[in-house]
């Protein structure tokens, strides 16, 4: 099991790297820190200690002094800015559904409510787009070997 979980520390931190260079070419670094701070702290290059916006502006490499709170927050409306927030989203949903199939893997031995769960989050964790694709295909070939 502790094996299972230094594998899955690596991959995580893989992914956190993956999707912070992702951002970083989408957005100049201060705005990408910025959305570091508000959806993903651990995506930071520095340990936050307060976590306010102060320490991020005194942290964070390029971050212009002369900039707000209020308006870093309307960065937020910026197109380029909600697609790396997307971006960002997605990898932290998959996080998250990763660390809860954990719990339901660790807990399924004893509880069967938890297994039940497992069960259910493995039907939409694990479905491929091949098979809906096929099945797509499938549906669409008629007994007379033409298409419909």
């Amino acid at each position: 099991m502790a094996r299972t979980q230094k594998a899955n520390k690596v991959a995580e931190k893989l992914s956190q790297i993956d999707v912070v260079s992702e951002i970083l070419k989408m957005l100049p670094s201060y705005k990408a820190d910025y959305i570091f701070f508000t959806y993903a702290p651990e995506c930071l290059s520095y340990e936050p200690e307060k976590n306010t916006f102060a320490e991020l502006k005194e942290k964070s490499a390029n971050f212009p002094q002369d900039i707000t709170q209020r308006t870093a927050k309307r960065w937020l409306l910026e197109d380029s800015t909600q697609a790396a927030i997307k971006l960002l989203l997605a990898k932290v949903n998959v996080k998250q559904l990763n660390d809860l199939h954990q719990r339901y893997a660790e807990k399924a031995q004893t509880d069967h409510f938890s297994l039940k769960a497992l069960l259910e989050l493995n039907k939409t964790m694990f479905v491929t787009t091949n098979d809906s694709e096929l099945t797509a295909i499938l549906n669409n070939i008629n007994l007379d070997g033409e298409k419909e």
